[in-house]
């Protein structure tokens, strides 16, 4: 169930203005740069957004303190908590040639579509089980091709204090892989923790101006994005797992919902 919060419809002030301005031009450049990237030179397309995310993170005054190494080599999952519409730019700046699965109701919000379709986004619906194996069978191609994919499962953005209960539906591709090949597969649990906001640290009440949630609605969470100086954000890349066959996609899905919780909550601690 989505966390529930009240938020006031901010008027953008002269910063705001001037990033959205900003944000429009990287868009403006972006749009074509991707097109010939994915096109003519389709090894290197994940330059393209790369650079985007880096960009909009510079923009939004989003700093990104790293803990740990992704994931090298082909074919890999990254699993993550999801605080906000600002994950997507700060995942997709710290992990190269890697593409997000999203719940298809993003691709119904015209702006976030334009974001994660640069970086060939996988819509799933939760709400039609039929089409389930259709999706896992098309992530698991995109696997075996050798690409890396990037996982949300709590299935909702929170407000980042705790992680929800992991839906273990998307790591049935991870079943289904393992199935198929000899081998193992790795899959990466990271911890996103927002920490600081206008180089203060962020507390429990102002979590509803970091955590996109409840009944906020986009344009005025980005507003308040636009408005605010600065923003620190954790990224903790935790040991990966290497699954083999027989592995339980529920197993799998409590471990790594645990490894991440503890690692928000040793974020908690170390602010303390």
């Amino acid at each position: 169930m989505t966390e529930k919060a009240n938020s006031s419809d901010p008027a953008l002030s002269l910063r705001g203005y001037f990033r959205l301005f900003l944000l429009l031009f990287v868009v403006v450049i972006t749009v074509p740069l991707a097109f010939v990237f994915r096109f003519l030179l389709p090894w290197f397309w994940w330059i393209i957004p790369n650079w985007f995310h880096r960009s909009i993170c510079s923009v939004l005054g989003l700093t990104i303190d790293v803990s740990g190494q992704p994931l090298r080599g082909r074919g890999a999952i990254y699993v993550s908590n999801h605080i906000s519409w600002k994950d997507i730019f700060i995942l997709g700046a710290v992990v190269k040639h890697a593409s997000f699965v999203s719940k298809a109701e993003v691709g119904s919000n015209p702006v976030m579509k334009s974001v994660v379709d640069l970086q060939k986004t996988i819509y799933v619906r939760r709400d039609k089980r039929s089409d389930s194996k259709r999706q896992s069978e098309e992530m698991a191609q995109r696997i075996s091709n050798g690409d890396r994919l990037i996982f949300f499962p709590e299935g909702t953005t929170t407000r980042g204090v705790h992680v929800q209960r992991f839906k273990s539906t998307l790591f049935a591709v991870v079943e289904m892989i393992l199935s198929r090949q000899d081998g193992d597969l790795p899959v990466q649990p990271i911890t996103l923790s927002f920490t600081h906001a206008n180089n203060l640290a962020v507390l429990r009440a102002k979590r509803t101006h970091i955590g996109w949630i409840g009944e906020v609605g986009f344009w005025s969470h980005f507003k308040l994005a636009l408005n605010r100086v600065s923003t620190r954000v954790r990224v903790d890349f935790h040991e990966p797992i290497f699954c083999e066959k027989g592995v339980c996609r529920k197993e799998l899905a409590q471990q790594c919902e645990a490894v991440i919780a503890e690692g928000l909550s040793q974020t908690h601690r170390d602010r303390a």
